[in-house]
């Protein structure tokens, strides 16, 4: 059971990591907590308890009709995206565009954009900015201190940027997370739309 202590120590220590902001952490550990609570949410709800989905059927149906109607439903084989606006439905025999089975995948694409918020941070900052030879999460804690927040500045911005420019590399470092971050959120954002409307950017406010 080694490896799970070792696997615990890390998740402390991911959480308890304070070498970033406030917006930084409510992407890495809020966000990621949310999104872990929707998986396991649905993921129980899919395969520990209750159906995995309830459609409409007519109440003729036996058991085994809706059974069979539900893992059609869930497969998504005949679901479609119907715009709001659309108050009357093309013949049904028609062939329609956009067929989507998102139901099965749901649990893998919500881990999916779980780890991505956490990849940024473990990644690019964390896993990089530790080369730089500046301890982020100790100058932090000491900028708290008014005393030595003077020569916390002048070690940091002038001479070791000056002479290693490890204060220009660590800059570069953070923005670079902000940046990805960035395009993680529209990536996803893009990717919902995708698989729930059929095209790739559109929001109706």
């Amino acid at each position: 059971m080694e490896w799970a202590s070792n696997l615990i120590s890390e998740i402390y220590k991911y959480l308890n990591h304070r070498d970033d902001t406030g917006i930084d952490r409510l992407n890495r550990l809020y966000t990621v907590a949310l999104l872990s609570a929707f998986v396991t949410l649905i993921s129980s709800q899919e395969y520990v308890v209750g159906e995995r989905i309830i459609c409409w059927t007519p109440k003729e149906f036996t058991d085994a009709h809706k059974t069979y109607a539900y893992d059609i439903c869930w497969l998504g084989h005949r679901n479609y995206y119907v715009p709001e606006n659309i108050t009357r439905l093309d013949n049904p025999s028609s062939p329609r565009n956009h067929p989507f089975s998102i139901y099965p995948w749901l649990s893998i694409i919500l881990i999916g954009m779980t780890v991505s918020f956490t990849l940024p941070y473990l990644l690019i900052w964390h896993g990089l900015s530790t080369r730089s030879g500046i301890d982020i999460r100790r100058l932090i804690e000491l900028n708290h201190d008014d005393a030595l927040t003077r020569s916390i500045h002048f070690i940091l911005f002038k001479n070791y940027s000056m002479k290693n420019n490890g204060g220009i590399y660590v800059i570069s470092i953070y923005l670079i997370m902000k940046i990805s971050y960035i395009i993680i959120l529209f990536g996803q954002i893009i990717l919902i739309n995708k698989l729930l409307i059929g095209e790739y950017f559109k929001i109706d406010i």
